[in-house]
């Protein structure tokens, strides 16, 4: 989970323009089994971060598309 979390923290960065994106891929893990019953609160509010993470997508990506390039700044 604290793995999950800093992905999430990484997003937010990236959302808020404070971080690089990370490049390296992630795959769930296999050998796991259910997530231990202390783990479900901070597990449900890692859940509702990385939803309003997805939702933030779309609006953070429409905002990118409008920011000039190089050649409309005459750089």
């Amino acid at each position: 989970m604290d793995r999950l979390e800093a992905h999430a923290d990484r997003a937010e960065g990236v959302i808020r323009g404070l971080a690089a994106p990370d490049a390296t891929a992630w795959a769930p893990p296999t050998d796991l089994g259910p997530i231990p019953d202390e783990f479900i609160p901070r597990a449900r509010l890692l859940l509702e971060r990385q939803r309003l993470l997805l939702a933030a997508v779309p609006s953070v990506l429409y905002a990118a598309q409008d920011q000039p390039d190089d050649d409309q700044l005459g750089a």
